[in-house]
């Protein structure tokens, strides 16, 4: 009865936020910014919390940083001779 329970509940609290964004984003241009704001943010909140981050910037890490430089190691062709 419990985990019935808990199921409805945790369908509940993610039918809202749904039902909301169906209901209040054609009304008004301010309505939009802010369902998608507030979900923007539940994301960026959640996420990092889910992967065990302490902030949205460490998703990033590595990212956009530049590509490593290119080994120097001798090229081979397809024939299996060497390049250099």
């Amino acid at each position: 009865m419990f985990l019935h329970f808990v199921l409805m509940a945790g369908l509940a609290i993610s039918a809202n936020p749904l039902g909301l964004f169906d209901t209040l984003v054609p009304r008004s241009l301010l309505w939009r910014v802010v369902m998608e704001a507030s979900t923007f943010f539940l994301l960026l909140t959640y996420l990092p919390n889910a992967r065990g981050l302490t902030s949205a910037a460490e998703l990033t890490d590595g990212l956009l940083d530049a590509p490593p430089p290119a080994a120097d190691v001798p090229r081979v062709t397809t024939e299996g001779r060497s390049l250099a």
